[in-house]
């Protein structure tokens, strides 16, 4: 049976969504309600809580289109749980250093007919390849993404695009909001720019612009904005052997806890262009929930660098490339023989 904390979740989240068609919305009890209210007088005020140590699980249910020059057209899906731990402060790469680990992956996937690959092979493989992986990834204050890795350079083509969807779900964890309050019907537009334009890698440029539709308080007096977003995007990836752009264009509906300071649920609809090759229409649901925020001290999250301590988080695994210590007299040993000691004197 689910707890009390989880179905209260799930009610929310239908209770979001419900917003779409009327500002009261019956709740999943049958009478609670949503209720749009008047914005404060000084403003709706978004801003996310990304203090060291607090965590945030995801929900991802990711279905798309696939249609080709011909007009052949195939369909898959992706469903898998995130979890987002915030490190803080990050002072190489800018921003705040976040840990996504990606877990109860669920693929459904489609292969291109000229691929001599076996099907459940690469499903078998590719949801190896994320079960369990951890990305490092970073977000300023305003909840702008400033780093995302890149998928390494020749990476298997089908089993790259499982993996790119991972990672553009990730952003949709955030989108970045003004410091200033804001207006209902208000709008702003922020320009995104990641990577170096004209070398090798990736480099994406586009425009976000998004617009408070109002404000709402649920049954646990949660204030929630809803927020309706439209984006458009062209990723050139230059390589050795040459370049190739891409280009997306989309529209979300994200509700913000402005009383949690977080994201709670975004759906969305994007095409994406790829010339020369196809056409993809996706559709995509992510529902968020916030931990309670880890113990720290001084408000700091003690840094873990040991890969054997049961709350690191990082690439390293535990006792790789340590040397085995079997002599139970080295001050190193950790084991249940007892050391001997030095021979008796006569």
């Amino acid at each position: 049976m689910p707890s009390r904390s989880r179905a209260v979740g799930r009610c929310r989240h239908l209770l979001a969504a419900l917003l779409f068609a009327t500002p009261l919305a019956l709740g999943c009890g049958g009478g609670a309600k949503m209720t749009r209210i008047e914005a404060p007088a000084d403003g709706i005020k978004l801003s996310y809580d990304l203090a060291p140590g607090q965590s945030y699980t995801g929900s991802v249910r990711r279905s798309e289109t696939v249609r080709d020059l011909s007009g052949q057209s195939m369909t898959r899906s992706i469903n898998f749980d995130i979890n987002l731990t915030v490190r803080g402060k990050d002072d190489k790469r800018g921003g705040n250093l976040v840990i996504a680990r990606f877990s109860n992956v669920d693929l459904k996937w489609a292969l291109p007919a000229a691929l001599p690959i076996s099907l459940s092979d690469f499903t078998s493989k590719a949801k190896q390849q994320l079960q369990g992986m951890e990305v490092d990834f970073n977000v300023d204050d305003t909840g702008k993404i400033v780093y995302m890795p890149e998928i390494p350079e020749g990476a298997d083509a089908q089993l790259a695009l499982v993996i790119k969807q991972a990672l553009d779900t990730l952003e949709t964890a955030f989108v970045p909001v003004p410091a200033r309050p804001l207006r209902p019907s208000e709008s702003w537009t922020d320009e995104k720019k990641r990577g170096r334009k004209g070398k090798l890698g990736k480099y994406v440029e586009g425009s976000i612009t998004t617009k408070v539709e109002g404000l709402y308080r649920d049954p646990e007096s949660e204030e929630i904005a809803k927020l309706v977003i439209e984006e458009t995007e062209t990723a050139l990836t230059t390589t050795k052997s040459g370049s190739h752009e891409t280009k997306k264009q989309g529209k979300s509906t994200s509700f913000f806890s402005t009383t949690r300071s977080y994201l709670i649920r975004t759906t969305s609809e994007h095409t994406e262009f790829d010339p020369g090759e196809s056409t993809t229409f996706s559709k995509l649901t992510v529902e968020w929930s916030k931990a309670p925020r880890a113990a720290a001290a001084a408000g700091e999250l003690q840094s873990i660098s040991d890969p054997c301590d049961p709350d690191y988080v990082g690439g390293e695994e535990c006792g790789a490339g340590a040397p085995t210590i079997t002599d139970p007299c080295d001050p190193d040993y950790v084991g249940e023989a007892e050391c001997a000691g030095a021979p008796a004197q006569e």
